[in-house]
């Protein structure tokens, strides 16, 4: 009973507390309905807004979704939610790792206002689209494009660069530039990292095909264009040692070796690498080039807010060039052509390094120094037994010797501090940066010039010299920035920079004396000083407005220039302050318009007025007075990249005022040209570009692109004004088919039209039309065997005398990968099977055109031993 009694009044008990508490909750929501919560997203590794993440509201209850929300550009996001609730808020975005935050509102508080959510780690993608075709899987995410390397086959000794040039409208060029749809790719990441400095040869050359998981295209910031390849390893593989070694030998004194090892862990990754070949340098040119490379790379998280980069590195080559230049004067009071042997030696050698911190100070704040080195030295050793065709008999006739030798000797060091903070008020930024750099060298050359120009084959014009330029360029800057965002679509910036650039140029130049027999006779007229400074100051003012799908950038920048030059007791001085207005337009489907005005001062070598004689057949020679060159630039871009298409394309248009051009000044009688800089109005350049790809093709992969360029400058030619225009063609084709593992072919054409027009001079040779027609084919049989070929065909035909002609380059090689894993390669390579290779190029200019043929090491044989290796260390 006691019991019972007891029951009945907890049971009472427990309905007036219920009522107590049901009359202040009734009391709370009617005061507070809904709490605000609000907060931002943040990359860890850039400590930058995401824009675009998306945040999912779950009731802690059922787990359902009940609020879906993206954050805006500046990485916030803000929803209302019910009161005594407790919510789980799912973040994710495309490349970073899912975060869960569980929240409650049971407190009478009505806004809350989150703690900076910082995403890091692997990739995820959301609401993706793939397609497959041809065993390529890609997936779109807004401006992010993805490709899974899984579906790509790759050899055993297979590189990054092998699975790159297999992406739907990736094209390679060189070992360095990587184009995606006709635009540069500048940032190549490693899980989200920059790799040694975005080194892209290092890169390209060292990481092995197998390691790659995901390649993943974007752009830096939210509606620029793609400019960021990321390429994220496999799991198992990030922790991991992997290398290759190799040894050539062929015929013709060709050599190939190289040594590559790498470690990775989660805190340091470190890369060595050493080269000694003679024949990369061929498949620009056709000379062997004896180069020797050693370089290491390190980077290391040394705490958990620091992160160090450490590069060095070695370089040398040199080169025996020889070949044939001919030069046929246009204008009628030359009428000559010049026709020489050149021979050319050639030396260089470069020692360089970086260093780099980057310190996060705290959630807000980073702080990065960066440290750069180059030491380079350089001989040039130059020969010229040459030739005139006078009209009047068509005999050609030796008209002189010419020897020059070039030494040059030079370093930089250059650094940048730079302190980045941000506020999480009105999400405000502030930048400051510092830059320093200087820049001294020393050029020594030795002219020994014996020419006879006439037809009485005097010889007094015999010049023998000895020139020394001393050069010692330093500078330094400091520019701060700040932005706000006033409003949830108005955001305001400000920048202030000032810059401070000092040149010191000292020539010295002696003649070889008859009487003496040394160089001992000091040449006054082409011996002297030449200082100059420059000083910049650009106050940047812009405002961003957001409406609906429409971002607009407006703003203005305030330069003030200033430079003062001093050669020998006369001293010039100039002031220039302008407002250069800047506008862009970004419409969401419609692409972005922009113009911007820019101000260009004239360089020190362009004022310098003293002589520069080491090519007595080309003097150059500085202007003192020249003007700032002021460009009206407008530019129009567009883009669209879904699962059936990707396009891009470009307009611009550039209106130059007081450009820099050339004054030639030419003697009828020997050919010999003085140029001087000039400032002429009335330059403007137009041109256009598109690139389209059909990534979802089930046979082929197709890439189209073509080039539209007109350029108008004017010149002065022995102080008679010249038009010269310039109107260019290109257009570019690929086509790859791969078949499973055993075939890849790809065909490649670029047609390229050139139209030269110079205002009264002769306008013989003026139009050429250039065609490469590449044709790169794979083979396997089973897994041990590889058959390439590569033909390569240059065609040039037109109004080009002397230069029409085909040029045709075949290529092959045979590969055995032996041992268990394969990882050991016999490869036997012909280059030039032919023997019609030959390097031949044409230049235009308003006086002449030149055709250059230079001879080739022809047909040679290779043959290469690499082995490969990598382990995961990865449990």
């Amino acid at each position: 009973m006691s019991l019972g009694l007891f029951s009945g009044t907890l049971l009472r008990l427990i309905c007036v507390l219920f009522l107590f508490f049901f009359n202040q909750q009734a009391y709370a929501q009617e005061s507070i309905s809904q709490f605000h919560i609000k907060g931002f997203v943040y990359s860890s590794d850039k400590r930058q807004p995401l824009d675009g993440t998306s945040i999912k509201v779950k009731y802690a209850a059922d787990s359902s979704t009940r609020i879906s929300k993206t954050t805006n550009r500046k990485g916030e996001f803000e929803f209302l939610a019910p009161v005594a609730k407790e919510y789980f808020i799912q973040i994710s975005f495309v490349g970073y790792k899912k975060k869960e935050i569980h929240i409650s509102t049971s407190s009478n508080r009505s806004t809350y206002l989150l703690d900076t959510i910082f995403l890091t780690g692997e990739t995820q993608l959301l609401k993706q689209v793939e397609v497959k075709g041809n065993r390529k899987k890609f997936r779109l995410k807004n401006d992010t494009l993805e490709f899974n390397s899984s579906s790509i086959y790759t050899d055993p000794d297979g590189t990054t660069k092998d699975i790159l040039k297999k992406i739907p409208g990736l094209r390679l060029v060189g070992d360095d530039v990587i184009l995606f749809n006709g635009q540069m790719l500048d940032r190549v990441l490693l899980d989200g990292k920059v790799y040694f400095n975005n080194d892209i040869k290092l890169l390209l050359k060292t990481i092995p095909a197998e390691l790659i998981d995901k390649i993943q295209l974007s752009a830096s910031n939210p509606g620029q264009k793609i400019n960021t390849v990321n390429l994220t390893l496999k799991t198992r593989y990030k922790k991991s040692i992997f290398g290759k070694a190799g040894l050539g030998k062929g015929n013709k004194k060709t050599f190939d070796n190289l040594i590559d090892l790498s470690r990775f862990d989660d805190k340091e990754k470190m890369t060595f690498t050493g080269s000694w070949n003679n024949v990369s340098s061929l498949s620009t040119g056709p000379f062997l080039v004896d180069s020797k490379s050693l370089g290491f790379n390190y980077s290391s998280n040394i705490s958990k807010n620091t992160e160090l980069i450490l590069t060095t590195g070695y370089e040398r080559s040199s080169s025996n060039e020889n070949g044939q230049v001919t030069r046929s004067f246009r204008l009628d009071s030359v009428a000559q052509t010049y026709q020489s042997d050149s021979q050319r030696k050639f030396k260089q050698g470069k020692l360089f390094g970086t260093l780099a911190l980057n310190i996060a100070l705290d959630s807000f704040s980073k702080l990065t120094i960066d440290q750069r080195f180059e030491y380079q030295s350089r001989d040039v050793i130059s020969y010229q037994a040459f030739g005139t065709r006078l009209d009047q008999t068509n005999e050609l006739k030796n008209n002189g010797v010419n020897n020059i030798s070039n030494s040059y000797t030079g370093g930089a060091i250059q650094g940048r501090i730079g302190f980045d903070k941000s506020i999480k008020r009105n999400n405000q930024q502030l930048t400051i940066s510092l830059t320093y750099y200087h820049f001294p060298s020393r050029v020594k050359d030795s002219v020994n010039y014996n020419t006879y120009f006439n037809q009485l084959q005097t010889a007094d014009s015999i010049i023998r010299q000895l020139r020394s330029v001393d050069n010692n360029d330093r500078g330094i800057g400091l520019t701060a920035n700040y932005s706000t965002d006033l409003r949830r679509n108005i955001g305001l910036s400000l920048s202030n920079s000032f810059r401070f650039d000092k040149s010191t140029i000292s020539t010295s130049v002696v003649d070889f004396d008859r009487s003496s027999g040394v160089y001992d006779k000091f040449n006054p007229g082409l011996s002297n000083d030449f200082k100059s400074d420059f000083f910049n100051e650009t106050l940047n003012f812009s405002l961003r407005l957001g409406i609906r799908k429409v971002n607009f950038i407006v703003g203005t920048a305030l330069q003030q220039n200033a430079f003062s030059n001093r050669y020998s007791s006369i001293k010039n001085q100039r002031k220039l302050i302008t407002i250069n207005p800047f506008v862009d337009i970004q419409i969401m489907k419609f692409g972005s318009f922009s113009y911007n005005q820019e101000v260009y001062a004239p360089t020190s070598s362009q004022l310098n007025p003293v002589v520069n004689n080491s090519n007595p057949l080309f003097l150059t020679k500085g202007n003192p007075e020249l003007m700032y060159s002021v460009n009206h630039a407008f530019t129009y871009n567009f883009s669209k990249y879904n699962e059936k298409l990707f396009f891009n394309g470009s307009l611009y248009f550039n209106y130059i005022i007081n450009d820099i051009v050339s004054n030639i000044s030419v003697n009828s009688n020997s050919g010999i040209q003085v140029v001087e800089p000039i400032n002429v109005n009335g330059s403007k350049r137009l041109g256009c570009n598109f690139n389209i790809t059909f990534p979802s093709l089930k046979i082929i992969r197709v890439n189209l692109g073509t080039n539209f360029s007109y350029r108008k400058a004017l010149s002065y030619i022995n102080d008679q004004a010249s038009t010269a225009k310039n109107f260019k063609i290109a257009c570019t084709q690929q086509i790859s088919y791969s078949y499973k593992k055993y075939l890849d072919i790809d065909f490649n054409s670029a047609t390229e039209l050139n139209q030269n027009d110079y205002l009264g001079v002769n306008q013989n040779y003026n139009r050429y039309i250039s065609q490469d027609l590449k044709l790169d084919f794979t083979g396997r049989l089973g897994d041990r065997y590889r058959l390439t070929s590569v033909t390569d065909n240059k065609l040039y035909f037109g109004q080009t005398a002397g230069f029409n002609r085909s040029i045709l380059n075949l290529r092959s090689g045979l590969t055995y990968f032996a041992l268990k894993n394969r990882n050991l390669s016999l490869k036997l390579d012909v280059s030039d099977i032919l023997n019609r290779n030959s390097y031949q190029t044409r230049n235009f200019d308003p006086l002449y055109v030149e055709s250059i043929k230079q001879n080739s090491i022809g047909r040679y044989y290779l043959f290469t031993v690499v082995y490969s290796y990598i382990r995961s260390n990865s449990k």
